[in-house]
């Protein structure tokens, strides 16, 4: 499901704030995304959320869990780099890395 229709379903947006930043972001070239926090319709963390629920990730505020810098170290960097990976500790996601967009 595409972002734009998550966020309506969910009742984060209505109907004309969704065709509103739908024209704009094609007028303007930019993603729904950018174009919904843009105009005060979301911010940026419930798109955040949203994309989190729509990949089937949990969503991790980074704030409140800590970096496993021992595990980040034994990780070659170019593989953290590349499949864009950050191990946290925190609780109920000592086995779940965090995954950059």
């Amino acid at each position: 499901m595409p972002l734009g229709e998550h966020l309506h379903k969910a009742g984060t947006i209505d109907d004309v704030q969704l065709s509103a930043a739908r024209r704009r972001a094609t007028d303007t070239g930019q993603g729904l995304d950018v174009t919904l926090v843009e105009l005060g319709f979301v911010d940026e963390e419930q798109v955040a959320l949203a994309l989190a629920d729509l990949a089937g990730c949990p969503f991790v505020r980074l704030s409140e869990v800590e970096i496993d810098r021992e595990l980040v170290r034994a990780i070659p960097s170019r593989l953290l780099h590349q499949k864009r990976i950050l191990p946290l500790v925190g609780k109920g996601i000592a086995e779940s890395p965090a995954l950059g967009q």
